[in-house]
């Protein structure tokens, strides 16, 4: 009988709800375990469903423009943002593409110095022979001591990631690519500095006899000569057809300089501490040929 001040009924609503709580507890442990059987055997079942492409190549009959293939190319090289000389060259550049994605290869270039309008400028604002006591110097000085790049090259390796087709307008379409490359830089500089230019000449002794620097127009240079270093590049080829294409590319060549051939660190000499690791980038456009002339076409 039920007890005495419960109401009739009780025992049965809480009988109800727990078989509701057990229900929903097996129901939850059941899907649960349904869920990581499948995640189990969703790999082998998709290994057994092979869709039509599986195990396929992403492109097929692909004209392999660069695989096996030897890249020459006739180049103009001139730098972007020089400081006191633009250097402007000519020469050419020879790769051989080991894959369609790397790369191995060469540049040399050989040309001539062009004034920047700083070097103008600076220029204008020195005065035609030197004061002494004065640490500026005139303009023959000034020339003097400026170096150019009249050779430069480099060896490096190439990696070619992206490639495929863009549109002209909508209507001609041509195969591209785009590269990165890095590797050994080589430039040879040079001064006209009459006296050499590995020269540094003391202004007389100090007090104890040891020498005395005071005016660097009288120094030599010290930025003429053969200097490594290292170089990185990117670009891209547009492939006017299948064995000729416009190639289009920044590179930058980096090693030890000191363009002015003047004092840089402010000990009133000139010399070698007054060089520092530089980038002199340059824009190049060349005419790449690529031999033989026919590429082997993908499975």
């Amino acid at each position: 009988m039920p007890t005495l001040g419960t109401p009739l009924g009780t025992s049965g609503a809480a009988a109800a709800r727990t078989a509701v709580r057990t229900a929903v507890r097996t129901a939850l442990r059941t899907t649960l375990v349904a869920a990581a059987l499948a995640l189990l055997l969703a790999p082998a079942i998709a290994h057994a469903r092979k869709g039509p492409l599986y195990g396929q190549l992403p492109v097929r009959h692909k004209q392999e423009l660069r695989l096996g293939r030897l890249e020459f190319a006739p180049t103009f090289e001139m730098t972007v943002q020089a400081d006191y000389k633009h250097a402007v060259t000519g020469g050419f550049k020879a790769e051989y593409h080991l894959t369609d994605k790397l790369s191995i290869g060469g540049l040399m270039f050989f040309g001539t110095g062009v004034d920047t309008l700083l070097t103008e400028q600076i220029r204008e604002s020195l005065p035609d022979t030197s004061t002494t006591g004065d640490p500026t110097p005139s303009k023959a000085q000034f020339d003097d001591h400026l170096n150019t790049m009249p050779l430069h090259g480099s060896l490096h390796l190439t990696l070619t990631p992206w490639f495929g087709k863009m549109a002209l307008f909508g209507k001609a379409f041509i195969n591209f690519d785009a590269y990165l490359s890095g590797g050994l830089a080589i430039a040879k500089t040079q001064n006209s500095f009459e006296d050499g230019d590995d020269c540094t000449e003391p202004d007389g002794l100090d007090a104890v006899g040891m020498p005395r620097f005071t005016d660097p127009r009288n120094d030599c240079p010290h930025n003429a000569g053969l200097n490594a270093g290292i170089n990185v590049g990117a670009g891209l080829h547009g492939y006017i057809n299948k064995w000729v294409a416009l190639d289009l590319y920044f590179r930058n060549y980096m090693f030890n300089d000191n363009p002015s051939g003047l004092d840089f660190d402010g000990d009133r000499k000139v010399s070698d501490a007054d060089q520092r690791f530089l980038s002199h980038l340059f824009f190049g456009v060349g005419v790449s040929l690529f031999f033989p002339q026919i590429p082997t076409i993908s499975r």
